[in-house]
């Protein structure tokens, strides 16, 4: 049954309010907004950023990774842990800020 089908004289069972949150997220990501970035106070100037780099910006285990190869980088795949961290820096702080540095 699609959560279009659920009305006033219906109830809705776990299984309609999951289809309904996965087609809700389906729409949201058809937005072209990274998890990550989503939501975020200056979703914005982060999106402005991306698009005038054209670096990537993920979300993974809590942590927002800016870049990667540089865009039309056709050499080796950079090695495993050449990355660089910044840490303690104030939670308002995002990479806007911190990229032209």
């Amino acid at each position: 049954r699609s959560p279009a089908a659920v009305d006033a004289f219906d109830i809705m069972t776990a299984e309609d309010s999951t289809a309904a949150m996965s087609s809700d997220s389906a729409a949201a990501s058809s937005a072209k907004v990274p998890e990550g970035v989503a939501g975020a106070p200056n979703e914005a100037a982060l999106l402005a950023l991306m698009e005038r780099t054209g670096y990537s910006m993920v979300q993974e285990n809590g942590q927002r990774k800016y870049g990667g190869p540089p865009p039309g980088w056709e050499g080796p795949h950079p090695q495993r842990g050449c990355e660089v961290f910044v840490g303690k820096i104030p939670r308002d702080v995002y990479e806007d800020e911190l990229v032209p540095v």
